[in-house]
């Protein structure tokens, strides 16, 4: 359901059929069964796993080139560049080859080439995979900028915790199948447990139902698996050399992994 304006995210491990179906939206890839209703979605825009841009092209002649394969007004598509360009911070590299960019400045182009005829829909496959923190922010920034103006964004991704801040519903696939999918504070809400986070615990231990759960003494986050019926908060609340204690709920990365075993 994408009646909404939101980031929907489609999770899973490696082969599980996140670009698959990310193709056969886009028509490159057949449905075995089933129908995809667009509703009232006339566009769409694709930023695949894969850099897909010709190399010896420059960055403006690359972005107007795909505005022509869609037939647009070269008048509006070179508005609509200028406005991209800024904002992805690429002015000073508008007549630089793309073969000369760095992976994050080419990444960049590719998000452009997506974005430059305003598109209803946008897939995003793997969007920040290899990307620093500095890009990473600034996709982020203009993600939720894009769903502020009713933008509708599908989106794969391995790095979850990226992905948990913006991210409203969620579909988790195996094997081709959809093994769950919803709002994500619904689903934490119903999940049968939370995790404990803990910090500089000077290498204290912990027995529980005889797992033994030892903390490092490096200052790291340590997480550990609490249910309703768990002994383990009384039993760290009792240590003395605790920096921190943090209840969390299950992230992202953790329910997708319970689904593979």
């Amino acid at each position: 359901d994408l009646n909404r304006n939101c980031v929907y995210a489609v999770l899973g491990h490696n082969g599980s059929g996140k670009s698959t179906l990310f193709r056969t939206v886009l028509g490159l890839i057949p449905e075995d069964n089933g129908n995809i209703d667009f509703q009232n979605i006339q566009t769409i825009g694709y930023v695949p796993e894969y850099r897909a841009l010709y190399q010896n092209m420059y960055v403006e002649e690359h972005v107007l080139f795909l505005a022509r394969l869609r037939k647009m007004d070269m008048k509006q598509a070179k508005i609509n560049m200028e406005k991209l360009i800024k904002m992805f911070k690429l002015e000073q590299y508008r007549k630089t080859k793309i073969q000369t960019l760095s992976k994050g400045n080419q990444q960049k182009v590719q998000f452009i080439c997506a974005l430059i005829h305003d598109p209803d829909l946008i897939l995003l496959d793997e969007p920040m995979t290899g990307l620093d923190i500095v890009n990473v922010n600034l996709f982020k920034e203009i993600i939720h900028k894009m769903i502020q103006e009713g933008k509708k964004i599908v989106m794969s991704s391995h790095q979850y915790d990226e992905l948990e801040e913006f991210c409203e519903y969620i579909m988790i696939l195996k094997e081709g199948c959809d093994v769950l999918q919803g709002n994500v504070q619904d689903i934490k809400r119903e999940h049968p447990y939370e995790y404990l986070s803990i910090t500089y615990d000077k290498n204290q231990q912990y027995k529980e139902h005889n797992d033994v759960l030892s903390v490092d003494t490096t200052g790291h986050l340590s997480r550990y698996k609490i249910t309703k019926n768990s002994n383990l908060l009384s039993l760290v609340i009792k240590s003395r050399d605790i920096s921190t204690i943090k209840i969390e709920s299950i992230s992202l990365k953790d329910l997708v992994n319970s689904y593979y075993g």
